[in-house]
């Protein structure tokens, strides 16, 4: 998992794919720390969100 060097959206779709091996493997602290980056990259988001969800619809597009 860490050779893929997953970053931002690619981690929520990833770690869908990697998690259950994860959870059902011994290597809970690589667990550990894909949970806290999911959790981080959901924070961002939320935080975010609610302005760029607005500027896409202000100028019919969306980008970051």
């Amino acid at each position: 998992y860490r050779k893929l060097e997953i970053k931002n959206i690619l981690l929520e779709t990833m770690s869908h794919h990697i998690r259950p091996q994860l959870l059902t493997s011994p290597f809970w602290s690589l667990l550990d720390n894909l949970l806290k980056e999911y959790l981080k990259f959901f924070e961002e988001y939320t935080k975010e969100a609610a302005d760029l969800t607005f500027l896409a619809y202000q100028h019919r597009n969306y980008s970051k």
